[in-house]
């Protein structure tokens, strides 16, 4: 889905002459090697797989024998507990301000029932951490949840306003941040032109994770865009110790001769004090 959104927006940038074609070709070239990569897109419409495995989000989560609150609880399961999804119930309750059903799931040769919201949209585990997700909906706008449990069990949670909700999850080692152990990265796209999106970065430190940055990428066809990319010490270009910012604001003028205007502006940041 979001090849074919990259290309709608590169076509509507390229699509004035031949020359800008074959540019545009050599472009979406480069986009699709990137979409190519292995990735869970999620959204707060989906639902989870019949049969796949999936993990707690939530902590002591009572494991029932029918989907109702009210009904008789089988155990308190720990956060990180895997289940297997059966089925999804009709069975619909309100939850972080979203509608979740409940799922019949099995769990160490037990079946029961817990609700939707309390299960991680997928698992991520980088050294000693384990990274869980979800959704919540706040003033009609979505969030995402992050926690970030150790190997003792315990657990800290982060949360991020999304500007679109459709979204891919990375984690990575601290790209040579000093004072920061991993990185969350939330790839957060606009589905489409008009629409805010971005890049949200959150840092594992010795305080827990911490939401520490985001970016914005925004776009309307043919008339202007407007781009940050941050560019860590580890990455090409990067400055030791320091996250390069760069913003860059485009807009078009006489179509005829292809007239773009182009401003960059480029700053050095310091990760420090949390």
């Amino acid at each position: 889905m979001l090849g074919n959104q990259i290309e709608y927006y590169l076509k509507s940038i390229f699509n004035k002459t031949k020359t800008m074609k074959n540019v545009f070709l050599l472009v979406l070239l480069s986009v699709n090697c990137v979409l190519a990569q292995d990735y869970t897109y999620h959204h707060p419409n989906f639902d989870l797989k019949i049969g796949g495995q999936y993990f707690l989000f939530g902590d002591n989560v009572k494991f029932r024998i029918a989907p109702d609150t009210n009904s008789e609880v089988i155990a308190l399961l720990k956060i990180g507990s895997s289940v297997e999804i059966i089925e999804k119930s009709n069975k619909i309750l309100s939850y972080n301000g979203m509608d979740a059903p409940f799922y019949k799931v099995s769990h160490k040769g037990k079946t029961g029932y817990i609700l939707g919201g309390l299960i991680s949209l997928e698992k991520q585990e980088y050294e000693d951490y384990t990274y869980l997700f979800t959704f919540k909906k706040i003033d009609f706008i979505h969030h995402l949840l992050v926690r970030s449990m150790a190997k003792n069990g315990t657990y800290t949670e982060a949360e991020t306003g999304l500007g679109d909700t459709q979204l891919f999850i990375q984690v990575s080692d601290n790209k040579g941040l000093n004072g920061v152990q991993n990185i969350v990265h939330i790839v957060n796209h606009p589905e489409a032109c008009g629409v805010v999106g971005g890049d949200i970065y959150f840092f594992e430190t010795a305080d827990g994770l911490k939401k520490a940055i985001n970016t914005t990428i925004f776009s309307e066809a043919g008339i202007n865009w407007y781009n940050e990319k941050l560019i860590f010490p580890k990455d090409e270009n990067g400055i030791a110790n320091r996250i390069l910012y760069k913003e860059e604001r485009g807009e078009y003028g006489d179509e005829a001769t292809n007239e773009i205007h182009i401003s960059t502006v480029i700053r050095e940041l310091r990760w420090e004090n949390g």
